[in-house]
């Protein structure tokens, strides 16, 4: 088999992996535009082998048609507007970079060209540009472990997004995979490898191994042995962590996906189906409602395996005993329904109440269980109607604050009935539109009460639930653009929308999240509670009752009767005569964009990420995709000039510029003589290195060491090189050699050959008498 038929079927094979696994990716069949896809990227590396010297100008033509023709099969615009030069197409196409990394962060696979064009049209790009680097590697220059890497970034992003059906079968054939396409390589060269070449194949099938093995995600591994396992995570963790199992303890307004097959988190058994909460966000950081972790720490006593909570206002209501059993989730908070009064269980120690949080040192493992009584208030909307002012200090500042925007200031009102004017609507910098909505829905309101029943029924009235609702533009804060703009949302929109807009007028209020109460479940005699029954309402103080729940989701209830959502909610007699429903205003209907569809009841929030973040985290991994290489190569000049004797560090010179010169374009070959190197660098650097390699053939081939200090001298030759290299080589050259990887392949000291090399295939052979000008015979090599 010959090299060229060799390294053509290595990369066929490599790519044959990436697109069967990249596939994965979309809900619908694409498979027909992704081979072309690759077929496009792969053509101008498979033309360089067939393009005789005298017609390879070509090359760069036919690499642009190409990449125009991958263009126009991944962008969601036509290829004739883009001819044509269409303003709104190249914009078009310039924000799919933007618009697919932010769509990215907020679905989940497999993708829809319908729902997320720009994201599917970021992929497409992405597979093309993986599948040229790919082949150009292995087929041009001849490198498959190189080929081997970019394919396993392929594989590492789509089981990272989505892992597949059997992890141990998928890594087993991508494993089998790699070693067969290296045994082709293997069988197409008769040439004796390098030094160190058996070495690197042998390391990356053994880091390959390493991968298939550690991520046993869920396949035939035991949950414990994979070294990432997706499926394990925390309800609560760090101030901004995200859970990865449903619920968020950073509101993000984004949109909400779910994978393929749901999963069972919580078992609960209770003569009532209640909403279990898991915490409150109590802090408005400017965008979003989040856990802020300022309330202190509140030690909770404990007798044998009972734990009781003291404190706060009492409510009429009832008792409901609940069984909590964890099946698919660990948690390091207890959750409970209603308003927790007690816990029993075999508890790690010491208990903690944080804000509305019960919190253990270390959490709770799939299978443990508790049981909790709680409060389920029921205090009838007439006498919530009467309670009127809050006494002096009874609500902390913090509830009746909110950050005017990211880079706002903080905003504090005056709680609700105090006497104290409060701040005019522009304080509330970006939020100035929503202080002057719910300023206009609460007037003539004489109770706070009043206030928030306005609030509830005007949401779950006049806003639309959507799963997947159209992201904010930039700029915009996604709760202004949910309440005057778009008009629909899901739990996270509805919940932040009316605690924001209670807080600008001075009535304490707080989002929960946690679980809806799930289904029942006749076999267990329980109420299974899935991941996708994540949920967040809203908690409102109030002077003598202390916090009660209402929800403006549409379609969701909590157990409290002076709620909107609940079933037996009516209005008081007095209100209802007197002041009527809650005001409707005269805001524009919403329309969903192309393609956008309402999604079902309100559940699993999903995190993404805003603009600044996405643009945050590009800069961050360009930074370490240009620093890692020139670090990895600041620490290999290191070596090379302080390890080893005089001999060693004298060719390590040698390497060092030979590497330099590489990752500037200039591959010096295996065969080629020091004086034939030296005239190369000179033709093609304009650098004259004879004396570097006098001193290195003196250290390679001499009887014995060479002198001390010749290390010295060799070095400090090097370094009069490089700055000659830094005036000749211009800046653009320059930063492709800092991200270039040419330096990395193996290297060995010249022979004594004197002479021609052997000509290639395709290149012309050049005379014996074609000897460098300028050089002088006394550079022998041996």
């Amino acid at each position: 088999m010959s090299v060229g038929l060799a390294r053509a079927a290595q990369a066929a094979m490599l790519v044959g992996l990436v697109l069967s696994a990249w596939s994965g990716l979309y809900a619908e069949g694409r498979s027909g535009r992704l081979a072309l896809l690759c077929a496009l990227a792969a053509l101008p590396a498979a033309a360089r082998l067939r393009l005789t010297t005298r017609v390879r100008g070509a090359l760069p033509m036919l690499a642009a048609a190409c990449a125009f023709g991958v263009i126009a099969l991944a962008a969601p615009v036509s290829a004739g507007a883009l001819l044509r030069l269409d303003g709104a197409s190249w914009r078009a196409l310039v924000q799919i970079l933007p618009d697919g990394l932010g769509a990215a962060s907020a679905a989940a696979p497999p993708f829809s060209a319908a729902g997320e064009p720009a994201l599917v049209a970021l992929l497409d790009l992405a597979l093309a540009a993986i599948v040229a680097m790919l082949v150009w590697q292995v087929v041009v220059r001849g490198r498959p472990v190189a080929g081997l890497a970019l394919a396993g970034l392929a594989l590492g992003y789509r089981w990272t997004v989505q892992q597949p059906a059997d992890a141990t079968v998928a890594g087993a054939v991508a494993l089998g995979v790699a070693l067969a396409a290296l045994a082709v390589g293997a069988l197409g060269t008769a040439r004796q490898r390098a030094p160190g070449a058996h070495g690197a194949r042998g390391a990356a099938v053994a880091g390959a191994a390493l991968v298939v093995v550690g991520a046993g995600v869920g396949g035939g591994l035991s949950r414990g042995s994979a070294w990432l396992d997706w499926e394990s995570w925390r309800l609560l963790g760090a101030e901004r962590a995200v859970a990865a199992g449903g619920l968020d303890l950073v509101q993000v307004y984004g949109r909400l996906s779910w994978p393929a097959e749901p999963r069972v988190v919580v078992r609960l058994r209770a003569d009532r189906s209640l909403p279990l909460r898991a915490a409150t966000l109590d802090m408005f950081d400017g965008t979003a409602f989040t856990y802020s972790q300022l309330d202190p720490s509140v030690p909770l006593p404990r007798v044998g395996d009972a734990v009781t909570l003291s404190g706060g206002p009492s409510a009429p209501g009832r008792r409901v005993r609940q069984q909590i059993t964890f099946v698919g989730v660990d948690s390091d908070v207890l959750l409970a329904g209603g308003r927790p009064l007690a816990f029993s269980g075999s508890f790690p120690t010491p208990l903690s109440l944080v804000g509305g949080t019960v919190r253990l040192p270390s959490p709770l493992r799939r299978g443990d269980g508790y049981s909790a009584v709680s409060l389920v208030p029921d205090v009838a909307p007439a006498a919530l109607g009467r309670e009127r002012r809050y006494a002096p200090g009874e609500v902390s500042a913090r509830l009746v604050s909110l950050i005017a925007g990211p880079h706002g200031p903080l905003v504090t009102m005056p709680v609700w009935g105090s006497r104290s004017a409060p701040p005019a609507a522009s304080a509330f910098g970006e939020y100035a539109e929503v202080a002057r909505l719910a300023r206009r829905l609460a007037r003539g309101a004489t109770s706070p009460y009043e206030v928030v029943s306005r609030f509830e029924r005007y949401l779950r009235s006049g806003y639309a639930y959507d799963e997947r609702p159209p992201l904010p533009p930039q700029g915009r804060a996604p709760l202004v653009d949910f309440l005057f703009h778009t008009r629909r949302g899901f739990c996270q929109h509805f919940a932040g929308a009316m605690a924001l807009m209670l807080r600008t007028v001075g009535i304490p209020s707080r989002v929960a999240v946690g679980y809806t109460n799930g289904d029942y479940d006749p076999g267990t005699r329980s109420f299974q509670v899935l991941d996708r029954d994540a949920h967040s309402w809203v908690e409102v103080l109030f002077p003598r009752d202390g916090w009660l729940p209402f929800d403006p989701t549409p379609g969701r209830s909590v157990p409290n009767r002076a709620s909107a959502s609940s079933p037996d909610f009516e209005l008081p007699s007095a209100a209802a005569a007197s002041r009527g429903p809650a005001p409707r205003l005269s805001l524009p209907e919403p329309r969903l964009p192309l393609g956008q569809t309402s999604g079902g009841p309100a559940s699993r929030p999903t995190a993404t990420h805003d603009g600044i973040a996405t643009w945050l985290w590009a800069g961050l991994g360009l930074a370490a995709a240009l620093l890692l290489p020139a670090g990895a190569r600041r620490l290999r000049r290191e070596g090379r000039r302080r390890r080893g004797g005089e001999r060693a560090r004298v060719l390590g010179a040698v390497r060092e510029l030979e590497g330099r010169a590489a990752d500037l374009g200039v591959a010096l070959g295996p065969t080629l003589s020091p004086l034939e190197r030296c005239a190369g660098l000179r033709a093609r650097l304009g650098i004259d290195a004879e004396r570097l390699y006098r001193l290195a053939t003196a250290a390679r081939f001499a009887p014995s060491a060479p002198a001390a200090g010749a290390a010295r001298s060799a070095w400090a030759e090097l370094r009069r090189l490089e700055r000659a290299l830094r005036r000749r080589v211009g800046w653009r050259r320059r930063a492709r050699a800092l991200v270039s990887l040419s330096s990395l392949r193996p290297w060995r000291f010249p022979s004594g050959r004197r002479g021609p090399a052997p000509a290639r295939a395709g290149a012309p052979r050049r005379s014996p008498a074609a000897a460098p000008s300028g050089t002088r015979p006394g550079i022998r090599a041996g």
